[in-house]
């Protein structure tokens, strides 16, 4: 069932992740909203003599964006040609400026979604499916070394996972002044309940595309917890490389759950309504609450209110200082029974007490929250609440809040058994956020952080 061209709906998910074994993360990825539709983008980052590659896949992404943004195109494909073009321009004559960067280059895969249709673009290794009944299909073809093997018949596709040669790539954005890419033959039409994949190969080398339906084809996940989902996997069969993920589910009216757009990409009438509705009914609901406090209290003078408050307060409030010939004057009010106040403190303590301890961490080389959450005994979900940000918008060296049960000091005799016991925890999990390997490295005064027991 092909989706209305009046009411265009997708859902998107996008995810990054450094992996197991590198320390920095070289790819980029981007989405941008266009005249009539949407744009996506991922890069995976190649170094040059001296480094680079990160630096490479932020001008791809960039230059994409650059080339689309506040335009029209009668032509789509043609579009497609002269963006590629245009960002291979702009990688290659950054490297010219800087011995260190010469020969760094990006693999790229891009899709612009227009009305109902989608057009592609590729360089490198960079791939892209598409979903369909249950049906995953790759629509590019790698620009490798292995890949020119598989289309001669020397090797089958099942080989290529251990060939020494699988990463060896052919065509590069940027590497030189003038590129091959692929790009789409023809337009793809969109049909409801379509999903979109764009990936590096930090995800292909560490799955199958077996692997990668099983995932995706979940209907009852979010395309943003299928896109977590992928990166965990990936990273459970090695993490070998940088792996980013954008997941794009394309849905006719039928569902109540989505994101709608028309033609210029922007909130339909439908939406608009629902919103201008929404601010009617809280503007309502406010002058209501005001009407009714007004009414309660304004029209009382000060001697109803103290009455009032004896009344409710079986008489445990002393009320002072009160002139009811005018309303000027405050009203002071004194608990009397100290006893109320010990049980306020100490219920304040108990609450205090049972409240986690909240370390202030520094983002180290590596890091991001699935990490941090494997480490510390968290969910990415829990860092990313707390800390009131999402996981992909994480910077280098940025603070963020680890919750613990506390971070404790280190005494004399102490050992990894007896702070199990002290703090209900297994020593596996104290172990893990400290990155211990036995109680030798129990020194007294050393601080160990204990994570939140679940």
């Amino acid at each position: 069932m092909a989706v209305n061209k009046n009411k265009i709906y997708f859902e998107f998910g996008n995810l990054t992740d450094t992996g197991r074994i590198k320390e920095h993360n070289k790819n980029a990825s981007i989405d941008f909203k266009i005249n009539n539709g949407h744009g996506f983008v991922v890069c995976k980052g190649i170094d040059g003599k001296e480094g680079g590659g990160a630096i490479a896949s932020k001008i791809a992404v960039n230059s994409i964006k650059q080339y689309f943004v506040n335009k029209n195109f009668t032509d789509i494909s043609k579009a497609l040609t002269n963006a590629i073009i245009f960002a291979n321009y702009e990688i290659y004559n950054q490297a010219q400026k800087n011995f260190k960067y010469n020969e760094m280059g990006t693999s790229i895969v891009i899709v612009i979604f227009v009305k109902d249709k989608i057009y592609y673009a590729y360089v490198g290794n960079s791939r892209l499916y598409v979903l369909r009944n249950n049906n995953l299909q790759r629509l590019t073809k790698d620009h490798t070394i292995v890949q020119n093997l598989i289309d001669k018949g020397e090797i089958a596709e099942n080989e290529t996972k251990n060939h020494p040669d699988k990463n060896q790539l052919l065509n590069t954005l940027g590497l030189k002044k003038e590129v091959k890419f692929g790009i789409c033959k023809q337009a793809i039409k969109i049909e409801n309940e379509d999903l979109i994949l764009l990936c590096s190969d930090g995800l292909t080398n560490m799955m199958n595309d077996d692997e990668i339906l099983e995932i995706i084809k979940d209907k009852n996940t979010s395309v943003k917890h299928k896109a977590l989902n992928l990166i965990n996997q990936a990273n459970s069969n090695g993490g070998e490389d940088n792996t980013t993920v954008q997941l794009i589910r394309f849905f006719d009216s039928s569902s109540q759950q989505h994101i709608e757009l028309d033609e210029n990409n922007k909130f339909s009438k439908k939406s608009y309504t629902k919103y201008i509705v929404g601010v009617i009914i809280t503007i309502v609901l406010v002058l209501s609450g005001y009407f009714i406090y007004d009414n309660l209290f304004s029209n009382k003078n000060e001697s109803q209110i103290t009455s009032m408050l004896k009344t409710n307060n079986n008489n445990k409030l002393l009320v002072s200082n009160i002139n009811t010939k005018t309303k000027k004057n405050p009203v002071s009010i004194v608990t009397t029974k100290t006893s109320e106040k010990k049980i306020i403190k100490k219920n304040d303590e108990t609450k205090k007490k049972s409240e986690p301890f909240r370390l202030t961490y520094n983002l180290q080389k590596g890091d991001n929250f699935y990490r941090l959450g494997i480490r510390f005994n968290l969910t990415v979900s829990e860092l990313e609440e707390i800390n009131s940000i999402k996981a992909i918008h994480l910077r280098a060296h940025q603070k963020v809040i680890i919750p613990l049960t506390a971070v404790h000091t280190i005494k004399n005799g102490e050992t990894l058994s007896t702070l199990s016991t002290k703090y209900n925890i297994k020593q596996s999990l104290i172990i893990k956020a400290n990155r211990l390997t036995n109680d030798k490295n129990l020194k007294v005064g050393k601080k160990l952080y204990i994570p939140l027991h679940k």
